[in-house]
């Protein structure tokens, strides 16, 4: 189930976008929001381990949030789990002309 966890607010407040689902005021560093940081084995848990039908990762690239919800509604509807998911806003128009981020299908 996805949880709302306790953050360190001192350098920024994470924006809410759904019960546990938050874009982090850290760049793709979403343990530094937290008040009490996760265990390595917290942050990166061997969920392939439990879901063998699905490709986990800690990363990944979503159109939107509901995508996520979708994709994932077995692991995150499960009552024997907690989960929070850290997202990281990329626009597009703030990138620069060369280099930044690949908008471009295959990366």
């Amino acid at each position: 189930m996805l949880k709302d966890p306790v953050f360190d607010e001192s350098f920024g407040k994470p924006e809410k976008l759904h019960e546990g689902i938050f874009i982090s005021p850290f760049r793709f560093n979403y343990n530094h929001s937290l008040l009490k940081p996760l265990s390595f084995e917290q942050e990166y848990p061997k969920l392939h381990e439990i879901y063998s039908d699905y490709d986990l990762g800690s990363y990944g690239v979503c159109d939107n949030f509901e995508q996520l919800l979708e994709h994932y509604k077995p692991l995150i509807d499960d009552p024997d789990r907690d989960y929070t998911i850290g997202l990281t806003k990329v626009i597009k128009s703030n990138q620069e002309s060369w280099g930044g981020w690949r908008w471009h299908k295959w990366g």
